[in-house]
């Protein structure tokens, strides 16, 4: 469906009030469509024969703790990391302000499972509000998919507040007769926003020598990173760690051989019996979201690829190397992104101010350096993050892969390396239980065994920020390729497109296909920050390559660079 231009200013009555309201309407591609009128006929298709409540029950309840416990998560976010003086904030201009998301979490979670209990609505007009997120072109924000506009005044955070104890009430009362498979979509729904909300917050003014700082205008000029910073870094990074910067970095040869990237689709998301297995008592699979169906074979050609994430002290290395000047590294695109935002760095870091340079900032250079942004408010030294993966968007990491002499991994080769068993069969004698890919393949790097934060790699929220590479050995893939899953998503060359065969989810069908457009590309893993749930072999996180706020990382693949 790719992104669509929105024409209308058409927009929603009766926010600040919390009435029901008029529904608003936009027009989209010259068609005129009310949004809240299509979410709900879409999810009472979904719903089909779905059960009244009191009907049938389920055993709900493993998921509904998981519910809960995002619930308390998203209410210290806001309450807490946040800060009520600070919900109109919108420290990223392609987002909506924090308090969007304190409605939107509720409301995405209502209009999806109140088809199944029947119930009427009890406030349409901040059921549609909040119903959609926005993600615009990067290049030209006027571009979007279709959402509610927002309004000329956000409503009180009192009214907020209490729309969202009410969805959460009426979803308590009814989590046994709803279906399993729609409860998950709306539980990983809210658990992939606590990410959204997390790197938002990291985008927030830093805390330099115990005082905000204004993020410095970014230019030639602006604290430029000169080879002395990136010097400190990589000596710092030596020392404590054996040269994690990587100047030769340690290269896995990947042999050739078949992966097979998603799964088969379950039973309950099979037309027409969409959600029909969970609510006959049938055992629902595994969640999965539409673009992780159905599963498809690719045989992928030999080829090397960097043990470890690439290191903010590599990268540093690379930004004094004059890498954002040197046009030849970078696509043609990228290269006019990075000159017309003025990219200079990424924006992960921020520049540092001289004095507090001095102070141990990252020093050196026209009167300042750079530190690393956390979601807590410090800005790490670079010389003290120089260990941590960079976090970058997909061009700049196109662009140091140039300069490093070759290029991002592909999904398949990705998975390849993360799950394959090492042989040239990919197989690892048979280790394939608990959701592994059916070619032989692990369902984790590591193996069979479940996922634990802190010890297969740095995610679950463990720690609020990344860890030096290579902090975590039990992660290791059969292939020798390590940190694979945590501390940021990593970026692949694969553009995010629908595998043959794909089919929409029926209570979320634009959850995927508003973003086949050519600009999204994958990424897979996980970063510091994803719940513990969320890591699995067939999860596909996409982004656009200009994006730069996510936590992210990667690494380097080569052709027939161990021949």
């Amino acid at each position: 469906m790719g992104l669509v231009q929105v024409h209308s200013t058409a927009g929603v009555s009766a926010v600040n009030g919390g009435g029901s309201g008029r529904l608003g309407s936009r027009r989209v591609n010259g068609r005129c469509c009310d949004m809240g009128m299509m979410r709900s006929e879409v999810a009472d298709k979904a719903a089909g024969g779905g059960e009244k409540e009191g009907r049938q029950g389920h055993d709900n309840e493993p998921v509904m703790q998981l519910q809960r416990k995002l619930w308390a998560e998203t209410d210290a976010l806001f309450e807490s990391t946040i800060g009520p003086e600070a919900l109109l904030e919108r420290p990223i201009a392609l987002r909506n302000p924090f308090l969007f998301y304190m409605g939107h979490l509720p409301a995405f979670a209502w209009n999806t499972l109140r088809p199944f209990t029947h119930h009427a609505p009890f406030n349409a007009s901040y059921d549609y509000l909040f119903s959609r997120g926005i993600d615009p072109d990067v290049e030209d924000p006027s571009v979007c998919h279709a959402h509610p506009l927002p309004p000329p005044e956000w409503p009180p955070v009192t009214a907020v507040t209490a729309y969202r104890d009410s969805v959460r009430a009426h979803i308590t009362r009814a989590a046994a007769t709803l279906p399993r498979a729609v409860i998950e979509l709306t539980v990983e729904h809210d658990a992939l926003h606590v990410e959204t909300l997390l790197y938002m917050v990291a985008q927030r003014r830093p805390r330099i020598d115990g005082r905000r700082h204004p993020a410095a205008v970014r230019g030639a000029d602006a604290y430029a990173l000169d080879a002395a910073v990136a010097a400190a870094s990589a000596a710092a990074a030596a020392a404590s760690r054996g040269d994690p910067v990587r100047a030769a970095p340690h290269v896995v040869a990947i042999p050739a051989g078949r992966t097979t990237l998603g799964r088969e689709r379950p039973a309950e998301l099979e037309p027409p019996r969409n959600f029909a297995a969970a609510a006959d008592g049938a055992p629902a699979a595994a969640f999965g979201w539409d673009n992780e169906f159905p599963a498809v074979a690719v045989d992928v050609p030999a080829f090397d690829v960097d043990a470890l994430p690439v290191t903010v002290g590599a990268y540093a290395a690379f930004v004094a190397a004059g890498g954002y000047a040197d046009a030849a590294l970078w696509a043609d695109a990228d290269w006019q992104w990075v000159r017309r935002a003025g990219v200079d760095a990424p924006a992960s870091w921020v520049p540092v101010p001289p004095a507090a340079a001095d102070g141990g900032g990252g020093g050196g250079g026209c009167g300042g350096g750079w530190a690393v942004r956390t979601v807590d408010g410090e800005a790490v030294p670079l010389a003290a993050a120089a260990a941590w993966p960079v976090a970058v968007s997909l061009a700049e990491a196109r662009a140091y892969a140039a300069w490093a002499g070759g290029r991002l991994p592909t999904e398949a080769e990705w998975h390849r390396a993360a799950y394959g068993g090492g042989g040239a069969d990919g197989g690892d004698g048979g280790n394939d239980s608990g959701g592994g890919s059916g070619d032989g393949h692990r369902p984790f790097p590591w193996g069979a065994a479940p996922p634990v934060a802190g010890v297969h790699g740095n995610f679950g929220a463990v720690r609020r920020r990344p860890t030096d590479v290579g902090t975590h050995p039990a992660g290791t893939s059969a292939t020798g390729v390590g940190d694979l899953v945590g501390d940021g998503w990593e970026w692949t060359a694969t553009v995010f497109a629908p595998f043959e065969g794909f089919q929409a989810h029926p209570a979320y069908p634009t959850y995927s296909t508003d973003f086949f457009d050519g600009k999204h590309f994958v990424l897979k893993g996980a970063s510091w920050a994803t719940e513990v749930s969320l890591v699995r072999a067939t999860l596909r996180n996409f982004y656009q390559a200009h994006y730069p706020y996510i936590f992210s990382k990667f690494r380097v693949a080569y052709d027939g660079r161990s021949s």
